[in-house]
This record gives structure tokens, sequence and C-alpha cells, in this order.
């Protein structure tokens, strides 16, 4: 069964916009909706789960931050505990960071999950 797609042009012909069928329109948002879950590999909708850590050893101590996130820093004794204590307060400072944005937001707004 052929789609029976039309299309929206402006005064020059280009087009603008496109109206699907219903049925082709569901298709296409489930498979947005499993691309971005596949993205965000089953973590929150306004999550990315990657972010880079830069750690060194200093003496006895591991210190570290993330890349896209200077104010997360942490020290451990070991590595691995440095590792999990950066992936704790990303977490932390992302929540707080949320809460604030939404409280800044005030009452009329919409979210929007954006990509990169």
């Amino acid at each position: 069964m052929a789609t029976q797609k039309q299309f929206i042009v402006n005064e020059d012909g280009e087009k603008t916009a496109v109206i699907l069928p219903i049925e082709e329109y569901h298709e296409l948002l489930e498979v947005v909706k499993e691309r971005l879950h596949a993205h965000w590999n089953g973590k929150a909708e306004h999550r990315p789960n990657r972010y880079t850590a830069i750690i060194r050893q200093d003496g006895d101590w591991w210190i570290g931050w993330i890349e896209e996130v200077p104010a997360v820093i942490c020290q451990e004794a070991t590595r691995e505990n440095l590792l999990e204590s950066l992936r704790v307060t990303l977490d932390e400072m992302l929540e707080l960071y949320r809460e604030e944005a939404l409280v800044d937001a005030g009452k009329d707004y919409v979210k929007e999950p954006i990509v990169v």
C-alpha cells in the first residue's frame, strides 16, 4: 500500500512540511523513541549516558573531574573509588541542575529532549 504523503510548500515551491497518514506517523514516532532509548542506553530521558572523566594520580591520591561538567571534582585513595565518586557526584550535580532549571522556569514551560 503506497503512502499518501502530501507536502506543504512555501512561495518559492520549497517543501516546508509533510502530511502523513496517522499510521505512518505513529510508526515513525516509535522508531524515534526506540533510537532515543538505544542512544541513552535505558537511562532517564533527560540524561545522556556518556561523559569523560579526567583522572590522575597525585602521590597516594587519585583526583579527577568530569570534562563536560567541571564542577564535578573528586579525590579518592583508589582509582576505582574515584570513578565511583565521580559517577555519584555527577548524577547528584545533574539532578541539582535539573531541579534549579525547573524552579527558574516557573509554571509555564515545555520540556524538549535534545540529542547531540
